[in-house]
């Protein structure tokens, strides 16, 4: 029998370099949220506006910087998750997962109503 992973979803969301445009996640942030993840926490937006010291969430370009940061910080969740998904992984997603997990097998998107179904059955 095999010991097969998989994973589907996206990258990151359509639009998403435009919905954010002007929003920074430096290495100072990257390190920071790599640091919480591996003490076993999720930098969530929650985490996020702790540390950017936000009281209110609206309005402001600070919140969409926060979002940018929490964003990112789950794609980083999601890489080191599927990096460490074991040898057997195959993620169904979008043409960006190529450049986070190189030696994936990368398959295309699926219908989550039709065909999902049918692959984690399998």
């Amino acid at each position: 029998m095999e010991e097969r992973t998989v994973f589907v979803g996206r990258s990151s969301f359509p639009a998403k370099d435009n919905f954010f445009s002007g929003c920074i996640f430096n290495e100072e942030n990257e390190l920071a949220a790599l640091h919480v993840i591996k003490n076993g926490t999720k930098p969530d937006f929650e985490w996020w506006t702790k540390q950017d010291g936000i009281k209110d969430l609206w309005p402001g370009r600070e919140i969409r910087s926060t979002g940018y940061r929490t964003e990112q910080s789950g794609l980083l969740w999601r890489i080191l998750s599927l990096q460490n998904a074991g040898k057997e992984l195959t993620v169904f997603g979008d043409e960006g997962w190529k450049q986070y997990l190189p030696e994936t097998d990368l398959r295309p998107p699926v219908d989550y109503f039709t065909t999902l179904p049918n692959i984690y059955t399998g």
